[in-house]
């Protein structure tokens, strides 16, 4: 590489550790039966992924881990996904991680203020399950691909 250039957060963690790690996701869906089918799904495609289902432990797990990708429901108890996404995006470590709103809110309202809020995707309920492991493929490489910024480079 040459001196100066930037990579991403999650490939500096890579290079780091000497290896191409398996992408790691976490989702944050309060329903248990879509938290499980997501997470059987997106570990079958190679993912490491953890589940939780308020946005507060969500929050926590993602300043914990420093996922690849965040899949999001917009409605959940203690913090709903807007406000996920504000803090993420509010927070050095945090603010270039993709993320994809999985929400069942399909107003025109609801998916501009979700893509207003900074998020990658914005996927309805109900879903079709391989297109949400597409794209939980898509954005991962598209945030392996983002350069690492100044604030990111100094945690």
């Amino acid at each position: 590489m040459e001196p100066g250039a930037q990579i991403s957060p999650a490939t500096a963690r890579d290079e780091a550790a000497g290896k191409h790690l398996p992408l790691r996701v976490v989702i944050a869906e309060d329903e248990a039966a879509i938290a499980t089918l997501l997470t059987l799904s997106l570990e079958s495609a190679g993912y490491v992924v953890t589940s939780t289902s308020d946005g507060e432990a969500a929050l926590a797990k993602i300043l914990e881990t420093l996922p690849d990708v965040v899949l999001l429901d917009m409605m959940m108890p203690k913090m709903d996904g807007t406000e996920v996404v504000r803090r993420m995006k509010e927070t050095p470590a945090t603010s270039s991680i993709a993320i994809i709103m999985l929400t069942a809110r399909s107003d025109d309202s609801d998916v501009w203020d979700g893509w207003a809020s900074g998020v990658n995707y914005y996927l309805t309920k109900p879903f079709d399950l391989e297109a949400v492991v597409r794209c939980v493929g898509e954005v991962a490489s598209m945030s392996r691909d983002a350069p690492i910024s100044e604030e990111e480079d100094g945690r």
